[in-house]
């Protein structure tokens, strides 16, 4: 073959391979198994300027890359990546399955183990103790004069007058209903809410002089028990025991007054009704409501007692014929605008001014020396705020009585 003829076989080959060539979108039968599968030769690049700039929307990776040439799926596929086709991925609609590549299923969790909560017992249930109120004041020690060997220490706490349980208020007689007077006052029930009351009588006790009430005073310099009065009843005791047999009583004991008892002078119109000093052993037989009153401290019990809220106690005459019939109480309560002139004889004397309670006429014979208790709303206690101011002989003169404070600041 000469060279003319080599070279135009060439160029007649090269016009045929060139005319073989298949076009994009050709499509190619490719039988295979039970059925034939009917591709296109190319697929749909997702470059293409139909799928925007941002590239195909709602598409997703296929396992299969045959999806792409598929005749009933490429419309909706297209291949991304280089060149070659097995480096390039299936992309499809999410709408179809071809090749759908399920997302990986995440392993049950199993349920998470919480323990029990852990037990705990419910506290131990106390019972609430007992309301006990406590007094408002504690008696001192007793004195012991120099002479005798002190005495020895009570055995127990329950021998301590002071030890003793409050009784409980709501048990106690009511002691704020209005009485007329003293002239006719109420009898005094329970004593012990009023301890240390005592009378000086005469003619073995039908007569009444005075009253007195027992405390802690200091006599002379002394603290110790005695019976605190009125500078009146003190005068009487001197005068009237030089012709008269008069005798001290307090509770169901009566000592004679005479070598048995000395009189003092004390602040304030008030004075002392003493033991002698061979007699102070007595105050031991005196009974368990016998004790010295506890008495009003303007420091200690400011606001604690009701000042119009209290009881006159008093041995003195019960109605006008003068007779005497045993202690007995009227209520009541302090006036703050002062008592009327002409209730007492000692005007210079400093007092307080209490009214009855249903401004009813109160004092009469004997009645000189009582004492006044007002109440200690918290523990239902009587506390002793003074001594009656009564040295006229004239009955039911007023419904305002005066009363001498007690002197906290010296006894």
């Amino acid at each position: 073959m000469s060279k003319l003829e080599y070279l135009l076989a060439a160029i007649l080959a090269l016009v045929g391979l060139c005319g073989s060539q298949t076009s994009p979108n050709s499509i190619n039968t490719r039988q295979g198994g039970a059925e034939g599968l009917t591709i296109f030769a190319n697929p749909v690049d997702c470059r293409d300027p139909m799928f925007g700039p941002s590239g195909p929307h709602d598409y997703s990776v296929r396992s299969d890359i045959n999806c792409c040439y598929n005749a009933d799926t490429r419309p909706m596929c297209c291949l991304e990546g280089s060149a070659a086709r097995f480096q390039r991925t299936c992309l499809c609609n999410t709408r179809i399955s071809c090749g759908y590549i399920p997302p990986p299923q995440a392993p049950p969790q199993q349920p998470q183990y919480y323990p029990p909560p852990q037990y705990y017992p419910p506290p131990q249930y106390y019972p609430p103790l007992p309301y006990q109120p406590l007094p408002l004041c504690i008696p001192p020690p007793q004195y012991q004069p120099p002479s005798q060997p002190p005495s020895q220490p009570p055995s127990s706490p329950s021998e301590k007058p002071w030890m003793r349980p409050m009784p409980d208020p709501r048990n106690r007689p009511s002691l704020c209903s209005v009485i007329p007077r003293a002239l006719g006052g109420r009898k005094v029930v329970e004593q012990c809410d009023f301890p240390g009351v005592a009378n000086i009588t005469f003619l073995d006790g039908t007569g009444v002089t005075c009253n007195a009430v027992l405390v802690n005073g200091n006599v002379e310099g002394v603290r110790k028990r005695t019976f605190l009065t009125t500078e009146g009843c003190r005068y009487r005791v001197e005068t009237v025991g030089e012709s008269l047999e008069l005798e001290i009583m307090i509770g169901n004991q009566r000592y004679p007054t005479q070598n048995t008892f000395r009189t003092v002078k004390a602040s304030n119109g008030l004075a002392f009704i003493d033991p002698t000093s061979t007699s102070e052993s007595l105050f031991s037989n005196l009974g368990p409501c016998q004790k010295p009153a506890c008495a009003f401290n303007t420091v200690t019990m400011r606001g604690l007692v009701d000042l119009s809220d209290c009881v006159l106690v008093s041995y003195g005459a019960s109605d006008t014929e003068i007779s005497f019939n045993g202690l007995h109480q009227v209520g009541v309560g302090l006036v703050d605008s002062g008592c009327q002139e002409g209730e007492g004889s000692q005007s210079e004397v400093l007092t307080m001014c209490f009214r009855s309670k249903n401004n009813a006429k109160v004092l009469c014979s004997g009645d000189g020396g009582a004492p006044v208790y007002c109440l200690a709303k918290q523990n239902m206690e009587w506390i002793l705020v003074g001594i009656t101011l009564f040295d006229v002989n004239e009955c039911a003169a007023s419904t305002d009585v005066k009363v001498i404070p007690f002197p906290y600041e010296s006894l």
